[in-house]
């Protein structure tokens, strides 16, 4: 993340500028707090992207071990999973006196 100090208002106020890390343009410091280092167009665009219910997460709720269930159907399913959570999700549905 960069900010470039530059035009300046007035001689004791200046205007910080950066720039938006997705779409790279020119930015005032401020919106880029507020969104998290995206310009207000990006951040929307982002928070449009977002699903805002899973059903999936739904589907195993109050079980202890759905944690591990949701992560081995999501595996299953062809989504992308890191091969630690999907080891640690294993040896939890695992039975222990196998």
């Amino acid at each position: 993340m960069s900010f470039k100090k530059s035009e300046t208002q007035s001689d004791d106020q200046k205007i910080v500028f950066g720039f938006c890390s997705k779409c790279l343009s020119k930015v005032l410091n401020d919106e880029l707090i507020k969104f998290g280092t995206t310009c207000e167009p990006c951040f929307n665009a982002y928070c449009q992207e977002l699903s805002p219910y899973d059903p999936l997460y739904k589907k195993y709720d109050g079980d202890p071990k759905g944690w591990a269930k949701r992560i081995i159907h999501r595996h299953q399913s062809g989504e992308k999973v890191r091969p630690i959570s999907l080891k640690f999700a294993e040896e939890a549905l695992r039975s222990r006196y196998v």
